[in-house]
């Protein structure tokens, strides 16, 4: 796709040695983002993104996004096409001081929570950490445009933009042989949560999870 981020998120209970993983994790999606890369890490979460500057070429656009209030981080990947028109509605509560379309998507989940979904029209793969309550909540555009892949251990959640990263944390590459099979009988694929891997599972277009 011509626009292209990655990101990779491990949260749960974080020990030290996720840092060194999610460093590993992140170079694995720097060929989506070559342009910036930053990771942050609180007490029971590490969220990493690559970013491929478009709309606005400034440091301060870089991710993850601290909400002004500091209440949440956002990562996203992808377009919000209607980023002007929705910056315009929020102008009289928000202080934008960037021209990018991520503040933007950034002050809409500030202002209007989860319902600034109805809002957006683009293209995204969405992660929202909620810093005090520890909550994760993951988005992909109603046309699963840009991919969103997570798994869960008895101790973590990992996401990711692509597959790779999720087994670089050591989630296990058994394969999904259902997946497999329907591919190889029927030469279908990618049409449900399930992946080639049984341990990773993919967001659906449309769906939020939490």
């Amino acid at each position: 796709s011509k626009f292209m981020c990655g990101f990779i998120g491990i949260f749960g209970d974080v020990c030290d040695e996720h840092k060194f993983v999610a460093q590993k994790m992140l170079d694995l999606v720097e060929h989506r983002g070559p342009d910036a890369k930053q990771l942050k890490s609180y007490g029971n979460a590490i969220l990493a993104h690559a970013r491929l500057k478009i709309l606005d070429l400034s440091e301060n656009s870089n991710q993850p996004f601290l909400s002004s209030n500091a209440e949440f981080e956002l990562m996203f990947n992808g377009e919000i096409y209607n980023f002007i028109e929705i910056k315009n509605k929020l102008s009289a509560h928000y202080n934008f001081i960037t021209e990018s379309d991520t503040e933007v998507l950034c002050a809409a989940w500030q202002h209007w929570g989860e319902a600034c979904l109805k809002h957006l029209q683009g293209m995204f793969a969405l992660c929202v950490y909620d810093i005090k309550s520890n909550r994760v909540t993951l988005v992909r555009d109603r046309f699963g445009q840009k991919p969103l892949f997570y798994s869960q251990t008895d101790r973590c959640l990992v996401i990711a933009s692509e597959t790779k990263p999720i087994l670089a944390f050591g989630i296990a590459a058994r394969p999904n042989e259902k997946v497999w099979a329907r591919y190889l009988l029927k030469a279908s694929y990618d049409d449900t949560a399930d992946t080639y891997f049984e341990s990773i599972k993919q967001l659906l277009p449309g769906e939020i999870l939490t």
